[in-house]
């Protein structure tokens, strides 16, 4: 319990911290997903918000997690705020990315934020929403024990 009042305290001072900056953000399409599934063995596409704080705490953890692992990891902003960010209180590291609608309607891929979608192989192995700790991540997202 001390360990997520910490990374809860530590989330909402990130939030808080980052200067407000408007970004445009490229929306990928099926073509993109699928060139990005046939150019490595696994990888995993991490769906985020960011006016939530664990959504922001999880994608900077989340990417040295699984770069660590050798899984490539993509980050997708929330479609809802593809045109700008004039608001968000984030600083984007790399480029923006989102899904089209018509994606986000057929996988669900924006039901919760964080969300995380892993493919192995070009295929879709498992999903797993909310923010959430590495060993949860290995057992459920990763089917490690």
């Amino acid at each position: 319990m001390k360990r997520l009042s910490k990374l809860l305290c530590i989330s909402f001072i990130l939030f808080a911290i980052y200067p407000a900056q408007a970004q445009k953000c490229r929306e990928i399409t099926e073509q993109d997903i699928e060139q990005a599934l046939l150019e490595t063995k696994e990888v995993v596409f991490y769906t985020w918000n960011p006016y939530m704080p664990l959504s922001i705490l999880g994608l900077e953890d989340s990417r040295e997690f699984f770069k660590n692992k050798g899984i490539t990891f993509i980050p997708l902003l929330d479609n809802t705020y593809h045109e700008e960010l004039p608001n968000s209180k984030f600083t984007f590291k790399g480029e923006c990315l989102t899904l089209s609608y018509d994606i986000q309607i057929t996988d669900g891929m924006y039901n919760h934020f964080p969300g995380y979608f892993y493919f192995s192989n070009g295929t879709y192995q498992s999903k797993l929403y909310g923010f959430t700790f590495h060993e949860r991540i290995k057992r459920i997202l990763l089917g490690e024990e």
